[in-house]
């Protein structure tokens, strides 16, 4: 007699191969969004260290432009200094000119 084997031994085999599928499929989707995840926060983390040192530089910049500021500022007040030294030069090297005149005016007068 011929037996017959009545029991759905190949759609149970296929339903578990189905379910490891889509296990492995979910696993999959899971991981590459972990993944994705994982390299959002990391841009997001080298965003945020760079803003902070933008706005480091810029503050370091600004001070830099006020001393900057001051150096003008003194360089203005060197060259003003030194056009009074040259008036104050000027004078002392000519202070004796008015004397020497009157002195060879005199000479000249008959006594």
């Amino acid at each position: 007699m011929i037996r017959i084997n009545l029991l759905p031994y190949q759609e149970k085999a296929k339903k578990e191969t189905q379910t490891k599928q889509i296990v492995i499929i979910a696993g999959c989707f899971i991981l590459f969004f972990l993944i994705i995840g994982v390299v959002h926060l990391w841009i997001t983390a080298s965003v945020r260290s760079l803003e902070q040192d933008v706005k480091s530089k810029d503050e370091k910049i600004m001070s830099l432009n006020k001393i900057i500021g001051e150096v003008e500022q003194i360089k203005n007040e060197k060259k003003i200094l030194e056009k009074k030294l040259g008036v104050i030069g000027n004078l002392e090297k000519n202070r004796n000119y008015p004397v020497r005149l009157l002195a060879d005016v005199a000479s000249l007068v008959p006594t």
